[in-house]
């Protein structure tokens, strides 16, 4: 899910489970897990000026200009003297709008009320609108941003956001063909030729012929046939890079006024994954102490006060299913854990409540809510480093102290980068071995250096006794 320009610290926490024999309380690099996003914005020389009666030609560093929040794309598009917005939200309506004569109402500065139309797809008519920004410039004077931005329509705002920053456009479509992963699409290919072919889930077929464009976008005429949508409509289309993703979307309107709009990418959010794979996507979500990694058919959450592995079975590959589990809270054994997963479409954060009864017979709640996804650039590639005590080489091999005792063994089979790891204790009152995952992460520290951190979560496979290394370690 994401090139970007916000980072999110994680600050570290250490919850070492069912190993006070051990030596208990870890390393002591380890701090509290917690994420708050961070935004760099382009300095812009001099002052905005305020007068527009003298157009100005405007020089763009990009065709594209992208706000990411909280997995939502919110996207302005430059094609000649038109302006297009698209705001994305898989999990409910797409709002459009259309914008002419930039170069008219255009300052060396900002864009002062283009005139255009505004609306969501699914309204049958769009409401007169006008658009207008500020803008952010290098020492060349070119726009590597928008900000200020805001679309009014009777007087009233109807978009009022900032930070829209320059995006690097891809132009080989035809080179991604077969990497596309989208729930809503059985076939979609655009050809060497520059010819779209798709087909939605809906069995919508979409066809057209794309040309380049001087702004690293494409004009697009397309025809939707054999749905409600059916008709001809011209548009524009443009693909892009965040966060090693790709992304392409097309915005297109019928000559009656009714607009088309559409979007795939190369990676399945949860909410696509579980629909054709009946399994989460690996992906690691952190907020306050709390942390969750998901990773086939397993799910790890764990804060300072509890932790769990759960195992779950969607074959039915539901949005809603049951995963059950064990884990530790409070230092007592839990061997009957349970926690119902919905996943929505569109959904960013990740929610989990979790029931639970300890080996005494105690019931207890554990609240995973509201949890961000770590994105795919803070993952580093391995988790080979020195993290505290513990040793992982290259090829994976472990050696070190970890919670008092003695560790080897390996870690391996990465996907999303998060690998399997395999930690054997000896030298302790508590020998056992303890499976499960980890991953290595790059991320600002209080004083906005980049630091290291290794993520793990490893359970013990005893029936009579759980457990558990649950921590995060600075390199």
């Amino acid at each position: 899910m994401l090139l970007s320009n916000q980072v999110r610290k994680i600050i570290a926490v250490s919850v070492i489970l069912g190993l006070s024999a051990c030596g208990g309380g870890g390393s002591d690099s380890s701090e509290e897990v917690a994420t708050s996003p961070e935004t760099t914005t382009p300095t812009q020389p001099g002052t905005p000026s305020t007068d527009t009666s003298t157009s100005t030609a405007v020089e763009y560093a990009s065709g594209i200009y992208l706000r990411e929040h909280r997995g939502i794309h919110n996207t302005i598009i430059i094609d000649d003297d038109t302006l297009y917005y698209h705001e994305l939200d898989k999990g409910s309506d797409s709002y459009l709008g259309k914008f002419s004569g930039l170069n008219d109402v255009s300052s060396a500065y900002e864009i002062v009320e283009a005139a255009g139309s505004y609306q969501q797809v699914s309204e049958s008519e769009a409401r007169i609108a006008t658009f207008s920004s500020t803008f952010q410039l290098d020492e060349n004077n070119i726009v590597t941003a928008f900000s200020g931005l805001s679309i009014q329509s009777a007087g009233s705002f109807l978009i009022n956001q900032h930070s829209f920053n320059a995006t690097t456009a891809i132009n080989e479509l035809s080179a991604l063909n077969g990497q596309w992963k989208d729930a809503n699409f059985t076939e979609f290919t655009i050809d060497d030729a520059l010819a779209l072919t798709a087909i939605d889930k809906n069995s919508c077929e979409i066809s057209g012929v794309l040309t380049e464009n001087a702004s690293q976008t494409f004009d697009a005429s397309l025809t939707y046939s054999n749905c409600e949508l059916a008709g001809n409509y011209n548009g524009v289309l443009w693909a892009y890079v965040y966060d090693e993703v790709n992304y392409l979307s097309w915005l297109a309107y019928h000559e009656e006024g009714k607009a088309v709009s559409g979007s795939i990418d190369t990676i399945l959010d949860q909410y696509e994954s579980v629909l054709t794979t009946g399994q989460l996507t690996a992906s690691v979500y952190t907020s306050g102490n709390n942390v969750i990694l998901t990773k086939l058919d397993k799910i790890y959450a764990f804060n300072s006060d509890a932790a769990f592995v759960f195992n779950y079975q969607n074959e039915g590959k539901s949005e809603n299913f049951t995963a059950t589990g064990r884990g530790i809270s409070s230092g007592e054994n839990v061997f009957d854990a349970q926690t119902n997963i919905t996943v929505e479409a569109g959904a960013y954060r990740f929610n989990m409540p979790v029931n639970y009864q300890t080996s005494s017979g105690l019931g207890g709640n554990e609240y995973f809510s509201y949890l961000d996804p770590l994105s795919l650039e803070q993952r580093l590639a391995t988790v080979a480093g020195t993290w505290g005590g513990l040793t992982i080489a290259e090829n994976g091999e472990i050696s070190g102290n970890i919670s008092g005792g003695v560790a080897s063994s390996t870690a391996g089979n990465y996907q999303e980068n998060i690998a399997d790891i395999t930690i054997t204790l000896s030298d302790c009152s508590y020998d056992d071995v303890l499976t499960g995952v980890a991953i290595a992460i790059e991320r600002s520290d209080e004083a906005g250096e980049l630091e290291k951190a290794l993520i793990l979560s490893v359970f013990n496979d005893n029936d009579a006794s759980v457990l558990g290394i649950n921590t995060v370690v600075k390199m």
